[in-house]
Order: C-alpha cells, then structure tokens, then sequence
C-alpha cells in the first residue's frame, strides 16, 4: 500500500467515524475506500463490517433506555436476523467473484451543499471514483480544496 492509499482509507475512517457519530450509515464511504483502495469486493465487505461493529456496539450501549424489552417478539426478530446474517453469508461466499466486478456505468454528478460542504460530497465522489466512472464535481466555495485534493488523491 503506498501513502496515497494509506492517506485515503485514513481520510475516510475519519470521515465514516464523524458520519456515524452524527447519523450512522458510514458503509456509505468506508466500502467504496476499500474498494478504491483495491480490495476484493467480499474482502472490502467483510473488513468494513468488523471495523464498524465496535461502533455499533457502543452506539447501542449509548443508547439503552431504547432498547426493547426482552420478551417473545425480541427473542423471534433476533432468530430472524441470525437467519438472514447466515444466509446472506453463505451467499456471499457461494456466489462467484466476477459477479461483483466493478464495470463502469456512466458519468456521476456531485453537487455539495452548505450544510456540511465536505462531507456530504464525499460518498458521491468515493462511490463514482470507486466504480471507475468519471465525476464532474460542483462543490460548495467552502469545500473547493478539500475536494480537489481528494480528487487529486484519488
């Protein structure tokens, strides 16, 4: 792994990091870093999903007057979860790895807000970079050189 690699999955641990902590749904950049940075589909997949359970873990831990009570529906909505976790896990693993193979599609279009100027452009541009396809970038004024540095990097 060279430093721009490196570089770019740190920049995109940080940001998935500040994206869960605000709302969850950091998948949203981790995945595609991974898989710009090279990984196997089924590899990227699996390395995102343990990097984020301990995330997860405490954001449930954070949040426990939420939890549900632990009576029949709980324990029934638990098996049917285990239930899906396995079979899309051996589905994952039966299915052969040119099905995931990234074919470029078209032209992505990025267009930042003012809200957060960042952060909200970067899971468009890491999904089209990531699928190979070209970017044309708007950004907001505010988010001009972090995005082309990132663009630069990437």
């Amino acid at each position: 792994m060279d430093g721009y690699v490196g570089l770019l999955l740190f920049g995109a641990g940080l940001a998935g990091g500040v994206v869960t902590a605000i709302v969850g749904a950091s998948s949203l950049i981790t995945f595609p870093a991974l898989l710009a940075a090279g990984l196997p589909p089924i590899v990227a997949n699996a390395s995102n999903a343990v990097a984020l359970a301990p995330g997860n873990f405490m954001a449930g831990l954070a949040d426990l007057e939420r939890r549900p009570r632990w009576d029949r529906s709980f324990f029934g909505l638990m098996g049917v979860c285990v239930a899906g976790s396995v079979a899309g896990a051996a589905l994952l693993l039966l299915t052969p790895e040119k099905t995931f193979t990234v074919v470029p599609r078209g032209i992505g279009l990025v267009i930042g807000c003012s809200t957060f100027p960042t952060w909200n452009s970067y899971p468009g541009l890491f999904a089209g970079l990531a699928t190979g396809n070209a970017v044309v970038v708007k950004p907001h004024p505010q988010a001009i050189l972090p995005l082309a540095l990132t663009v630069r990097i990437a």
